[in-house]
């Protein structure tokens, strides 16, 4: 019983002397960090689908393009004919050799290209069947330079419905629309048979681009490829119930890499609501450059903005979101492990209670 009488006057004597005991649980700061939004945009999501990435570079296993040339495009004169056809130049005409959309250039490293002829003109185009032949001259040309790459001369028998294919090897060639393969030869005629020629006849045209493959490829964005998309992330109710102006404190970590040859505009915005995006209404609108970087070689970019509390007071989510433009150029040389990333936190410092 000793030890109790002794803690009755120290209870006294702390009560006399005006101590105030704890009778509430204290408050303090305490810190969180939310992920809002962390989303990639590789290469591959921006290229056409007919281009395969492959370990190399890309490839395309087939591009068809069709065409065709009609009587009343190149030789009016022809339509008047009424009986045997004489002997005529086919006048040049080029062929584009298209590519996927997107794809500007790439200098091939293998591949192939066959252009189809085939004849819609109702008599052989090559062989009157009196011992006369005539040919068929394409050259592969560059538009831009005017050098003729590979030339292919077919000087058999051309009936009316058949079809010639004449193949050029790609292998070293810079790819481009300006490739076309330029079409021109002379035809014996039709000798003792009597045609009537329709301005409608012609012939069809069949381009392909088979097995090409390329270490790299310029290809063409658009601006809104590179956007990170549209984000939503709720804001658990610790954190959410205790946004106080006067008591906590708010910082966005925006975290971005990239791989690509080019610099990329970025605004990034957060808002408590969707329609709030990118206007006043927002609790963060700021613009971004980032800065090109290569695959073995990529740029790294890191800022925080301070937000103010006051403007997701009552939120219990926040909307995040990106919009980006090209203002130095939309085509830019990739070889396929280019990749941009984006990554937004969201630190807070809240009271306890």
């Amino acid at each position: 019983m000793r030890p109790m009488r002794l803690a009755l006057p120290l209870v006294l004597l702390l009560a006399g002397s005006g101590c105030d005991l704890p009778t509430a649980v204290p408050a303090w700061d305490t810190e969180w960090e939310l992920l809002l939004a962390r989303d990639s945009v590789p290469v591959r999501d921006v290229v056409p689908p007919e281009v395969e990435l492959v370990p190399d570079g890309f490839r395309v296993s087939s591009f068809v393009t069709r065409d065709s040339v009609r009587l009343e495009e190149v030789c009016e004169l022809c339509t008047c004919f009424d009986g045997p056809i004489p002997q005529l130049t086919l006048e040049p005409q080029d062929y584009r050799f298209d590519l996927p959309n997107r794809l500007l250039e790439a200098p091939l490293s293998s591949g192939t290209a066959v252009l189809e002829l085939t004849n819609g003109l109702g008599f052989d185009l090559l062989d009157d069947g009196f011992g006369n032949l005539g040919f068929v001259r394409a050259d592969l040309v560059d538009q831009r330079t005017g050098d003729t790459l590979v030339t292919r001369v077919y000087g058999d028998a051309f009936p009316d419905q058949a079809t010639v294919a004449l193949t050029f090897p790609l292998d070293g060639v810079l790819l481009s629309r300006s490739i076309v393969a330029r079409v021109t030869g002379i035809t014996p005629g039709s000798q003792c048979d009597d045609l009537s020629l329709d301005p409608t006849d012609g012939l069809d045209v069949r381009v392909e681009l088979r097995d090409i493959e390329a270490p790299s490829a310029r290809i063409l964005l658009n601006e809104a490829d590179l956007a990170p998309p549209v984000r939503r992330a709720a804001l658990p109710d610790f954190i959410a119930s205790r946004l106080r102006p006067d008591a906590s404190d708010i910082v966005v970590a925006l975290t971005a890499s990239s791989s690509l040859g080019l610099p990329v505009d970025l605004e990034l915005s957060m808002a408590g609501a969707s329609e709030d995006l990118y206007r006043a209404a927002a609790a963060l609108t700021t613009p971004v450059r980032i800065a090109p970087g290569a695959p073995d070689d990529p740029t790294e970019l890191r800022r925080e903005y301070i937000v103010d509390p006051a403007v997701l007071q009552g939120r219990d989510s926040v909307v995040v979101a990106g919009r980006t433009s090209l203002s130095q150029g939309r085509s830019v040389i990739v070889r396929g492990p280019e990749v941009l990333t984006y990554e937004v936190r969201l630190r807070a410092r809240v009271p306890s209670r």
